[in-house]
């Protein structure tokens, strides 16, 4: 590299800029350890939770009652948001909301309540927030 004469004129040339970019970069790798050493810890956790499944120490919990463990919290896995709702699960959690005053019902299992009754598409309640259920359609 050739000289100008002025000694070095890189940006970043004296050495407390260079320590502020190297502590910058100390401070993302320690982030990133910090993450990997959780992702770890939880796969470590998930690991020896099933060990202990498969060996009998302790019962699985049936599927409606599967839960997820994150951090200290405990969070119930929902269902699926419904395809079909009936009149009176719709309205219920609608708030009494309609979208138009007419739907298209067909005879079939309702998958908020399991009971067969005439059902239409959650659309035609406005997409209500089902209690036990993922929302978004």
């Amino acid at each position: 590299m050739t000289s100008n004469g002025k000694g070095s004129q890189r940006r970043g040339a004296d050495p407390a800029s260079r320590k502020r970019y190297a502590d910058g970069w100390d401070r993302v790798f320690k982030v990133k350890r910090d993450a990997d050493r959780l992702e770890r810890k939880l796969l470590l956790d998930l690991h020896l939770a099933l060990a202990d499944i498969a060996s009998g120490k302790v019962k699985a919990a049936p599927h409606a009652e599967v839960v997820k463990s994150i951090g200290n919290k405990r969070v119930p896995k929902l269902k699926p948001y419904p395809a079909r709702c009936c009149y009176a699960c719709g309205i219920a959690a609608s708030g009494g909301r309609k979208l138009h005053e007419y739907a298209t019902y067909h005879q079939a299992r309702c998958d908020v309540c399991g009971e067969v009754a005439p059902v239409t598409e959650p659309r035609d309640f406005r997409y209500p927030r089902f209690a036990g259920h993922a929302f978004g359609p």
